[in-house]
């Protein structure tokens, strides 16, 4: 077997308060030698399955050695703005985000919270449900301003280390990353129903040899209309001097008479003025996935290689999911992010981290076999192409960690699972990936791999131990590893907590 290109120490990943800063001033790592060094940093804005609606996915993303001023990629956007102002109102701003300076005025937990979200240029998403995009939802429309990195001096004799607040700039629309049926089914909350029409398709990111226009994806979920949706797209698609699309793909608008315009005509009669103007807020990107490098993230040295998932059925069907390759491309000669819309070639200090989202998997314990068999066979075909990815990643040294799903405790029967996973289906999935390895560690294939478990929902009814349904959780995955023995790190992140890896 080749050697392997990666180290094995079995080092911590975070740390609350004052003993996190401390590990970040240093390097938060004790080893040496570049390939030990960490790629990136995320702050925790939640990591739960719900039900609570406090406690949501959201991670704030960033290259380890850039500022947070450089530019944010949110991972999920369950939880989001509100989350962040609810923990700067009992943590201190300096143990989230080392470094960053506040300017005068910026002194409640909100406007910090606004402040750094005005860093935040896009996000990626592993699927369209509530839990996963309500925050992102919710803050479709109220983006902060763009707030450029703070130059001036103060004046003020009274706070003379503080910047000035710098004039806001007008913040381009947000871009959102995910697969073209994720997209699909979060377009359908901008229908103008459950929110107004703030976000349009890029036509840039459209599929490789996918027969099917992106404008078509705005009509095939239209809520109302029937009959006339698609008498007007049959219109639009043949005259597209007279349409907000061209050549059958859209042309992002800088701008719409109304929120309502593009769906009915007839609407225009509610505009409150004629030159009313409605300015879309989120840019849609869908990612293809059938390319062997990732797509690079607007203005971040950051690219997004996607896999698709299997999360349950709905009577519709099988429902999609994904799973993200997300690596660090830091530019070869300059401190210019790498230009956009580029790919790039493995480079041996390229680090990555895997993000799968809520996933079912092919595990049935003893008597389930049965349960839903041909969903867990195709579950089964998916979830191995994502770990012979990462079986790759690790051998070469790249794999940073992987965040993982883990709903519910082993008690919860298959019937119940709804496309989610416990901790036999958690170990059983680490197993493929160690069956997959190359450079295999004779007793501990996986030695020193971070594993974070995310979404565990919380239990409403009382525990006969007096246990939350987190310590049951990990109770369980850290008993099967001690069987096992794969040397994984197993450890839950938190709201609150900031993660360096």
């Amino acid at each position: 077997m080749p050697p392997s290109t990666r180290s094995n120490p079995r080092q911590p990943v975070l740390s609350p308060g004052k003993q996190q800063a401390e590990e970040h001033a240093r390097g938060f790592n004790n080893n040496k030698g570049d390939e030990d060094q960490p790629a990136f940093e995320i702050v925790v804005l939640g990591s739960g399955g719900g039900p609570l609606e406090t406690d949501c996915a959201g991670y704030l993303v960033k290259p380890y050695g850039s500022k947070w001023e450089d530019g944010v990629l949110g991972v999920e956007g369950g939880s989001g703005l509100g989350a962040l102002a609810t923990l700067l109102s009992t943590r201190k701003a300096k143990d989230l985000f080392p470094g960053v300076v506040f300017p005068r005025g910026i002194n409640t937990p909100l406007l910090k919270a606004s402040y750094i979200f005005s860093f935040l240029s896009s996000y990626v998403i592993t699927h369209s449900h509530m839990d996963h995009v309500l925050s992102l939802v919710m803050l479709t429309g109220s983006f902060p301003c763009l707030a450029p990195e703070p130059t001036s001096a103060p004046t003020q004799k009274s706070d003379p280390s503080l910047p000035s607040l710098p004039a806001s700039s007008p913040k381009p629309p947000t871009t959102v990353y995910g697969t073209k049926g994720t997209l699909k089914r979060f377009s359908m909350a901008y229908k103008g129903a459950l929110w107004p029409e703030l976000a349009d398709f890029d036509p840039n990111s459209q599929e490789a040899n996918d027969p099917e226009p992106i404008s078509d994806m705005l009509w095939d979920y239209a809520i109302e209309g029937g009959d006339r949706q698609k008498k007007r797209k049959l219109e639009e698609l043949a005259q597209p001097n007279k349409s907000s699309y061209v050549a059958g793909a859209p042309v992002l608008p800088t701008s719409r008479r109304s929120s309502y315009a593009a769906l009915d005509p007839a609407s225009e009669s509610a505009l409150s003025s004629p030159g009313d103007v409605i300015h879309p807020c989120l840019t849609l990107a869908p990612l293809a996935t059938t390319t062997s490098v990732g797509s690079m993230v607007q203005n971040l040295p950051l690219s997004i290689r996607p896999f698709p998932l299997l999360h349950g059925a709905t009577s519709q069907g099988e429902f999609e999911s994904s799973a993200f390759f997300i690596r660090h491309v830091p530019p070869a000669h300059s401190s210019a992010p790498p230009p956009q819309n580029s790919n790039r070639s493995p480079n041996s200090q390229e680090k990555e981290f895997l993000f799968l989202g809520d996933m079912e998997s092919a595990y049935r314990r003893p008597g389930e076999e049965t349960v839903d068999k041909d969903r867990a066979v195709e579950a089964g075909k998916m979830n191995r192409d994502v770990w012979t990815e990462a079986a790759k990643s690790w051998d070469e040294g790249r794999l940073s960690g992987v965040f993982l799903e883990c709903s519910y405790d082993s008690s919860r029967p298959a019937q119940s699972m709804y496309g989610h996973i416990s901790p036999p289906g958690l170990y059983y999935e680490l197993k493929t990936l160690a069956s997959l390895v190359q450079s295999k560690d004779e007793k501990e294939p996986l030695r020193g791999l971070k594993v974070f478990v995310i979404h565990i929902k919380e239990s409403l009814l009382p525990n006969a131990e007096g246990k939350t349904q987190r310590e049951i959780v990990m109770r369980e995955l850290r008993q099967l590893e001690e069987d096992g023995k794969l040397g994984v790190i197993l450890t839950d992140p938190k709201r609150g907590d900031r993660l360096v890896i």
